[in-house]
């Protein structure tokens, strides 16, 4: 019976730590960000460019970013599916 209880309680718990994630998201976020930094990628290019070599469209790869990240770099919950 006793294991029950334990098992009863660490579920409360975790709910308990799953509300308090649900609703302070954004401070969290916040707060992780704070301790390792910018997310920001820097790209560049690796190649030297060459006029008459081959070209690549990065606007589909940009759209493809916007639609699943916000502008800080972080997922969107509302695109996640």
């Amino acid at each position: 019976m006793q294991k029950h209880a334990k098992l009863i309680c660490a579920a409360i718990v975790l709910a308990i730590v799953a509300g308090v994630v649900q609703f302070k998201a954004e401070a969290i976020e916040q707060a992780l960000s704070g301790l390792f930094g910018s997310l920001g990628v820097e790209t560049k290019e690796n190649y030297e460019v060459q006029q008459n070599g081959p070209t690549v469209d990065h606007l589909k790869f940009d759209g493809i970013l916007k639609e699943y990240a916000d502008d800080d770099g972080w997922p969107r919950p509302d695109a996640q599916q």
